[in-house]
């Protein structure tokens, strides 16, 4: 019992801190330098293990960027020449139609174009946590579909709140603050949906996203979000 009572935390922090206090001021004047030269040692030990990683996630990252812009371009240039090859009219016709269906949709209030993108305005949207039933609510988004296939897919911008959850300014559970999901068999679909212009499932693919994230990991910081009254 002497020897566990010896042992214990407590005891050796106190006998550490009374041993500290004998020590003539400049003994502890160096103590304390050495002490602050060894935690500046392991912080560059532990940055130079770190930076490595940042930059392998970040090649990561471009090559699924460059894996999704060449899908992006080869189901592109199908659709293209299938519509060529059609006379173009039906294309035409088809997103004029989806133009007008987009704008009917449940929780769209309003659609523009803005460059290569489309931009879907929602009204205030209620995510949901399967596995708990756990309902939030998320606010109003602007979504931007990227038609050229040079950028995200989609990108998910919160117009009412921005949370501190798994990152800083997230603006759901599973959506970063530059707009980007954390879900990439999704980013896949999306990709293909868009590039054959399938723009009426897109969008409404990209709102049930927001309403029902699969993502456990990320999800578990939905109560950072307003609970529903």
């Amino acid at each position: 019992m002497r020897l566990l009572s010896y042992l214990n935390p407590k005891r050796v922090g106190r006998l550490a801190i009374l041993q500290f206090r004998k020590l003539p001021i400049v003994a502890r004047a160096k103590f304390k330098a050495d002490r602050q030269r060894y935690v500046r040692q392991c912080i560059q030990r532990r940055g130079s293990e770190v930076i490595p990683a940042q930059t392998q996630l970040s090649a990561s990252r471009v090559n699924e960027g460059s894996c999704r812009a060449d899908l992006f371009r080869s189901i592109r240039s199908e659709k293209i020449w299938s519509a060529k090859s059609a006379g173009g009219a039906e294309l035409r016709q088809s997103l004029q139609s989806q133009w007008h269906e987009i704008k009917k949709l449940d929780h769209v209030l309003g659609a523009s174009m803005s460059g290569n993108n489309l931009l879907v305005r929602t009204d205030s949207l209620v995510g949901v946590v399967s596995r708990t039933n756990f309902k939030y609510v998320l606010g109003e988004f602007v979504i931007a579909f990227n038609l050229a296939g040079s950028d995200e897919p989609v990108r998910w911008f919160n117009q009412t709140r921005r949370v501190d959850a798994a990152l800083p300014r997230m603006n759901a559970p599973t959506v970063f603050e530059d707009g980007s999901c954390a879900a990439c068999e999704l980013k896949e679909t999306l990709v293909e949906l868009i590039a054959q212009f399938e723009l009426v499932p897109a969008v409404e693919l990209a709102i049930q996203y927001l309403q029902g994230p699969d993502n456990q990991l990320l999800e578990c910081f939905a109560n950072r979000w307003p609970k529903v009254a």
